[in-house]
């Protein structure tokens, strides 16, 4: 009889600066939720400014483009981090799996600015990341 190993095999692929523009395009029409367009148009400005700035946009594996799930890391010279993070899906399973990804250690994540449509997504990851430094803003938008 063989055996079947549960693995979780989910990890975070860097969505590459230059391919920032297309995942703000898929966020075109949600102009007015702050984690969306504004944040990502935010950063590609701060990007095409200071190429060096500690920013990396991140996806659950790879698989962007099809719900526009992703993580968009700032560190600002500290152990803290600054996590925004949003989703088109009206599922949150692939944003929570990909909260999930965060790498534990040194770093401390402040989980920021996210709508009232993701507190559930934000409710998995303190559940099973107890143990974790981390923090969160609640959520800054209510839409």
């Amino acid at each position: 009889m063989s055996e079947q190993l549960d693995i979780n095999c989910d990890s975070l692929i860097e969505i590459a600066p230059s391919e920032w523009c297309i995942l703000l395009n898929l966020y075109a029409n949600k102009k007015t939720e702050s984690s969306g367009y504004p944040l990502i148009s935010n950063y590609i400005k701060w990007q095409g400014k200071e190429p060096d700035l500690d920013i990396q946009c991140l996806s659950l594996n790879g698989d962007w483009q099809t719900d526009g799930t992703f993580l968009m890391i700032v560190g600002n010279g500290s152990q803290r981090k600054m996590v925004f993070f949003n989703t088109l899906s009206e599922s949150l399973e692939r944003l929570t799996k990909a909260l999930l990804c965060l790498p534990s250690g040194a770093v401390e994540y402040l989980l920021h600015d996210y709508s009232q449509r993701l507190v559930p997504a934000v409710d998995a990851y303190i559940r099973k990341c107890a143990n974790r430094q981390l923090q969160t803003t609640q959520t800054a938008c209510i839409h």
